[in-house]
């Protein structure tokens, strides 16, 4: 009996701090799948994949779109800061994500704000919204905030993240987009690019100005990592507590009469 007690609180204990399960998948209305890229065709051949363009950050004629930090090359050669090659959400073309892509949440996710090169950089908002109420937006990182900066949110079942920026409201549902810099519409472009992480991870890329003004569509004007809420509750839920109390009343009182 002292053994079957025994394996009941260890089974409890296992129990109370199992760490929060996750794997979000993507969905859309398109037939966009993971994508490959050839490493060696950045600053090549630009344009494909669609993100792998020149940026305006650096003179107008440098290698420092999201391609480039991911993989550490270009103007972020000798950078250890980017995890490596992974493949892009899009067409099997190189075009970006279909107008209406979102991801399905099966938990709470922890947002890494890994850089931001962008004039916007001080007025920009990061955040998730429910696909049922895109109107509704739940910031994450609302600027100014610094690279390294972590935030744990919880979106709906089905969500998109949006980019609100002083050119307009950009969302991974393009069709939603909006913009208020006298542009007449950006609905349908793409000024988000995700990248499929280690793991049940993600990586994301913004554009922060709308792509028919002028943008240089590199993507890095915020690149967030996100990856699962895997930190452990130290104090176990009211039910695991109460059915360690029975347990520890019943073993008392197995000890007891074996005792007698």
């Amino acid at each position: 009996m002292k053994r079957v007690f025994c394996y009941c609180l260890a089974v409890l204990a296992v129990v109370a701090l199992t760490p929060y399960a996750f794997a979000d998948t993507v969905s859309g209305t398109g037939a966009d799948t993971w994508q490959d890229w050839n490493q060696a065709n950045l600053d090549v051949t630009l344009g494909v994949p669609y993100w792998n363009n020149l940026s305006f950050d650096y003179g107008g004629s440098s290698p420092a779109n999201i391609g480039n930090y991911l993989t550490n090359s270009g103007e972020f050669a000798g950078s250890t800061a980017g995890p490596g090659y992974m493949r892009y959400w899009g067409s099997s073309t190189g075009g970006a994500a279909d107008p209406n892509f979102y991801l399905t949440s099966s938990g709470s996710s922890q947002s890494t704000l890994e850089i931001q090169i962008a004039g916007f950089a001080g007025s920009n908002t990061f955040g998730w919204y429910n696909v049922a109420t895109p109107t509704v937006l739940n910031p994450i990182f609302s600027d100014p905030t610094g690279s390294g900066q972590t935030a744990t949110f919880t979106p709906s079942a089905n969500y998109g993240f949006y980019f609100a920026t002083p050119d307009g409201t950009f969302y991974t549902q393009s069709s939603l987009n909006t913009v208020v810099s006298g542009f007449t519409s950006d609905a349908g472009n793409q000024q988000f690019a995700l990248f499929e992480g280690a793991g049940d991870s993600y990586w994301l890329g913004m554009e922060d100005t709308p792509l028919n003004g002028g943008s240089d569509a590199d993507y890095n004007d915020m690149i967030v990592e996100v990856s699962p809420a895997t930190s452990v509750s130290p104090v176990p839920e009211p039910g695991i507590l109460l059915l360690l109390g029975l347990g520890l009343i019943g073993g008392a009182g197995v000890r007891r009469k074996f005792s007698e």
